[in-house]
């Protein structure tokens, strides 16, 4: 199997029959081998970020009546944040620097990142492999993790080839919006705010609301991608929630 990295091409021997790929067009999901998983007619939520404002918004009842839900970063949903952020959750992606700063990069210790996803019951796992040399190992440790611990998490990789041709450093929230676009009728986005200022009271505010882990923008230009969704907003091609959540009000 060729796997191309950053533009460099290297030979990658995996099982890849046992392994699932995601592929962005508009069959969707689809499982290596196997008919693919077709997400158009869902209504679709995509949490980005998981951005200190969601956990303020009282959206959870909104986001749960959602037919389909992607969440990212795996952030907590308990605590009492599910008021906030809602329980349901069938796709979840992350940057796989989370496996390295919270989980010791599975090298050790591989029971708390499992209570984590228990959170998310049977979802799937969307697993960012092949983008880059570096995240290929962690990645492939979180996929054996899943299998070792018999968890209902079902891991999903992306198609490398669209990988290979995105522009680099894209955020995983723009990401996982450019996929609802392709894939689903109805796409509605919470919790995207790229700024450290709160947008009510400008209070200073976390990158994401289950840490204290301060503002880093080093590789995304998060304002920009901030813009191209208020033109996607203004355009109907999907909808920003920004404001608090009137409880069965999209």
């Amino acid at each position: 199997m060729l796997i191309s990295y950053s533009g460099i091409k290297v030979d990658f021997l995996a099982q890849t029959q046992s392994i699932f790929f995601a592929s962005h067009s508009t069959e969707a999901l689809r499982y290596s081998n196997t008919r693919p998983l077709v997400l158009q007619g869902y209504l679709y939520v995509l949490i980005s970020q998981e951005t200190f404002t969601l956990c303020t918004l009282s959206c959870g009842k909104n986001i749960d009546l959602a037919q389909f839900v992607i969440r990212c970063n795996l952030g907590t949903l308990n605590n009492g944040y599910d008021k906030h952020v809602g329980k349901k959750t069938n796709l979840i992606s992350f940057n796989p620097s989370i496996l390295t700063e919270h989980y010791g990069a599975l090298i050790d210790y591989r029971r708390p990142f499992v209570n984590r996803l228990d959170l998310y019951k049977d979802a799937l796992l969307l697993l960012p492999t092949f983008p880059y040399q570096r995240d290929t190992a962690v990645s492939l440790c979180a996929y054996y993790t899943l299998n070792d611990f018999d968890s209902s998490i079902r891991a999903v990789l992306y198609n490398p080839e669209y990988l290979r041709n995105l522009m680099t450093r894209l955020s995983t929230g723009i990401m996982m919006v450019s996929l609802g676009v392709e894939m689903c009728d109805d796409v509605q986005v919470y919790g995207f705010w790229p700024f450290p200022v709160h947008p009510n009271d400008c209070r200073p505010i976390t990158n994401r609301y289950y840490d204290n882990r301060p503002w880093k923008r080093k590789f995304h230009v998060m304002p920009d991608e901030f813009h191209q969704l208020l033109r996607l907003h203004n355009m109907g091609v999907l909808k920003l929630h920004l404001g608090r959540c009137i409880p069965g009000r999209e």
